[in-house]
């Protein structure tokens, strides 16, 4: 090849730039993989084109011209071998010119080089991997283009007109939109300290000028394919964490905090779920006989896996309730052992369990412990945890345990006095407590918060408790934390019990009952007759559209806390609930709903269930409640 000179200044820049540059083309020729005649061809046209207009800018004095052309013959250098020396400042002007390529099946390509030969010599590589190609000349365009276009992996040259490469390669990674598009930096600089810079900027890889073909597109086509797979796995960990979450929210809905609502006990349960799937368990129900099963049960582990061994523990237990509930907590806990072994071939899960038969009216309780947390009493009583340590057996589903592992012996028989208050907990609710205390002095924790809510009287033991905790900052999210309360009604906090034939005579006659009551206990009038004014329009409720069977029977509890009086009222109407009818205050004029909207301005708290056939709802009122202005 011969060089056209056009003057001695341009040649002097020339050879300031590409040293022996001849010898270096020559040398092209002789390589394991020489470039084809196109290239040279166009190698030499570009560089006879800088010649010419250096040759311009020197005769005009364009000194901006004259950095321009330099520092691309700079740059053709490197491209032909030659080291890249620094000749002009780094900071003069640029501007962006980007182009697409034909999209391909190979990925996506973005290549930042502000010199038009270096970008035709990366296209032409890169080609062969069938891959789409994007250009830009600067580092700002490079950082638009590339959270525009998403590329699979960037060929950024270290020296730019406006940032350098390494400032791109930081930017990008400081992105969360681009971080995950690998950079490849472009360099002519042999220093083990500039190939260090970039890597330490986030760099995915390097390539030396003069692009060595085989060593480019092999560097590009792995970054390619990692790329893809951490594209795979950032999908997969998505679909799996949605996943999750939907196994999360169907868990939770099996786990419904539905209450037991009675005359004679009340039973609320509380679940906070772990950031994870998790394996707790709990449910409360009645039985034929009339009396009532509670129980809560923890699956060891977090995941997926737990949470379907619960949800079949707690199917399993539904049917075995039903069918050998008069037999007793071991027979039921022997039928669900053999069936865990039976359906979980996993020796590594098991679940504890605390079971109990309650006979409300006796308040007698029939327990095991399957290797389960013993629950906390509270209330005042001369029941104590002891009470429930006396027997119990090994955790559900232990592969060494025998066929039947629980025998009647293994029971505890316990007889709970007026005014107990019995709480059921998992492990997650002990080990959420401080790293310093033992779970002794957790269980003690638990207890005073629970007493705490004894004096203040209002709303659910077991909500109340996972509220407070969060208050002080416990964390609840490493495991799934359950609790059940159960109160026993103590007769001396019971001045109002009555049962009617409802119409609107005898539920005129209740309501002035329980207002008396209460003006009797000191509470404020105005409170006294907001609660019987509730009662009335529950009543009404009933009979205008609970569509109660001839004759069946109308039940009215007044209940008397420290701060706050219970009103629970039993019928025999069809299924309804009180969320179902809430919304919004209805316009003053509108026929109905206003009596709803009352109702609810009235209690701070109002829980129904079904017991018996026939609807039980519970108003709280507290004492000091006022009017709205």
């Amino acid at each position: 090849m011969k060089i056209r000179p056009n003057s001695a200044e341009s040649l002097a820049l020339v050879a300031s730039a590409i040293p022996d540059l001849a010898s270096r083309l020559d040398a092209y020729r002789v390589l394991d993989e020489p470039p084809d005649e196109e290239t040279m061809q166009t190698f030499e046209e570009y560089l006879h084109g800088l010649i010419g207009e250096l040759d311009a800018a020197l005769a005009a004095g364009d000194l901006a011209g004259v950095a321009k052309n330099a520092h691309a013959l700079k740059g053709m250098g490197g491209a032909a071998g030659g080291r890249a020396e620094k000749m002009v400042p780094a900071d003069f002007g640029g501007a962006m010119n980007s182009a697409s390529g034909k999209a391909a099946s190979g990925g996506h390509v973005l290549v930042v080089e502000d010199e038009a030969f270096n970008r035709f010599l990366l296209r032409k590589i890169v080609a062969g991997l069938d891959c789409s190609i994007s250009e830009c000349e600067n580092g700002s365009g490079a950082l638009t283009a590339a959270r525009e276009r998403q590329p699979d992996v960037a060929l950024v040259d270290i020296q730019l007109p406006d940032i350098d490469g390494f400032a791109v390669c930081r930017q990008l990674k400081n992105d969360p939109l681009t971080a995950d598009i690998p950079v490849i930096m472009v360099t002519a600089r042999h220093e083990i300290t500039d190939i260090e810079q970039g890597f330490e900027a986030g760099a995915f890889d390097y390539v030396r000028k003069p692009y060595n073909p085989r060593e480019l597109t092999a560097r590009v086509r792995n970054a390619i394919e990692l790329k893809r797979r951490g594209d795979s796995l950032r999908k997969w960990k998505d679909r799996t964490s949605r996943e999750l979450t939907l196994a999360a929210a169907l868990q939770k809905s099996l786990l419904s905090p539905r209450p037991f609502l009675n005359e004679q006990l009340r039973i609320h349960p509380a679940y906070e779920s772990s950031t994870e799937v998790g394996g707790d368990f709990f449910d409360i129900v009645p039985l034929p006989d009339g009396r009532v099963a509670v129980y809560v049960g923890d699956v060891a582990g977090h995941g997926v896996g737990p949470a379907i061994v619960a949800a079949m523990l707690k199917a399993s237990l539904a049917e075995l309730l039903n069918t050998y509930a008069a037999h007793g907590p071991a027979r039921i806990c022997n039928e669900l052992h053999a069936r865990f072994l039976q359906q979980i071939d996993l020796p590594h899960l098991f679940a504890t369990l605390f079971l109990a038969i309650v006979d409300l009216k006796k308040r007698h309780w029939r327990c095991l412990s399957c290797g389960h947390p013993t629950p906390i009493v509270a209330g005042g009583s001369m029941l104590s945890r002891r009470d429930f340590e006396k027997h119990g057996g090994m955790p559900i589903g232990l592969s060494i345990a025998p066929p039947t592992p629980y025998s009647v012996d293994d029971e505890v028989d316990v007889e709970a006095p007026e005014g107990a208050v019995v709480l059921f907990v998992t492990d997650g609710l002990l080990e959420a407590l401080p790293a310093d205390l033992s779970d002794a002095g957790g269980r003690k924790i638990v207890a005073d918060i629970l007493e705490e809510w004894i004096q203040d009287g209002q709303g659910s033991a077991a909500e109340f408790i996972l509220r407070r905790m969060k208050e002080e900052n416990f964390e609840l999210q490493s495991d799934d934390c359950t609790a059940v309360a159960v109160e026993h009604i103590a007769a001396s906090e019971i001045p109002v019990q009555e049962s009617i034939m409802l119409s609107t005579d005898t539920l005129q006659l209740v309501a002035s009952r329980v207002e008396a009551a209460l003006q009797a206990a000191g509470w404020p009038e105005e409170v006294s007759w907001a609660v019987s004014l509730l009662l009335l329009e529950h009543g009404s409720n009933v009979i205008r559209h609970g569509e109660p069977p001839p004759a069946s029977r109308f039940s009215v509890q007044l209940r008397l806390r420290h701060s706050a009086c219970e009103l629970l009222v039993r019928d025999g109407g069809r299924p309804w609930t009180y969320a179902a009818a809430a919304g919004p205050e209805p316009p003053a004029d509108a026929e109905n709903g206003r009596g709803l909207f009352m109702m609810r301005r009235i209690a701070m708290r109002i829980e129904t269930c079904r017991d018996d056939e026939e609807n039980v709802t519970v108003f709280t009122v507290r004492k000091d409640w006022k009017p709205a202005p």
